[in-house]
């Protein structure tokens, strides 16, 4: 029997970030405490209110044994558990969806579906990417 795992979440590397910010400097910078980055000025992500997320500083990111930071780590990982494949959603690309200006959107939304395509090809198949759109504008 094959295992799914139809709920994977991906923890994105510093390069999609640092990427974001050399393209969009306007729209993405570290936030004033270091901690999050702000995308069209608000953080992300937010740590309460509608929309919170995660903050880095989470357990499963430093959780013995996990490596979330790769996409061998995470092969890794699904092997110990046996898990033949993994469907990835975005955790930083969730942003996506919320971006105002619509440039800035469409083109966050290519660097990051292109940033997890490239994620995911070296796993035969294994990882599969969840893309994001800019939903907000037509």
């Amino acid at each position: 029997m094959r295992i799914i795992d139809a709920d994977g979440h991906v923890a994105e590397s510093s390069s999609l970030a640092t990427e974001a910010m050399k393209r969009w400097p306007q729209y993405v910078r570290p936030s004033a405490d270091g901690s999050r980055l702000t995308f069209e000025g608000r953080n992300y992500p937010e740590d309460r209110g509608p929309g919170a997320g995660c903050p880095p500083e989470h357990g499963i990111s430093r959780a013995p044994g996990i490596n979330c930071r790769s996409a061998e780590g995470v092969l890794g990982d699904a092997d110990r558990d046996h898990i033949d494949t993994m469907v990835l959603y975005p955790s930083l690309g969730l942003c996506a969806p919320s971006l105002e200006d619509p440039e800035f959107a469409a083109g966050f939304s290519r660097l990051y579906n292109q940033w997890i395509a490239d994620y995911c090809a070296p796993s035969g198949g294994r990882l599969r990417g969840v893309g994001v759109t800019p939903i907000e504008h037509g």
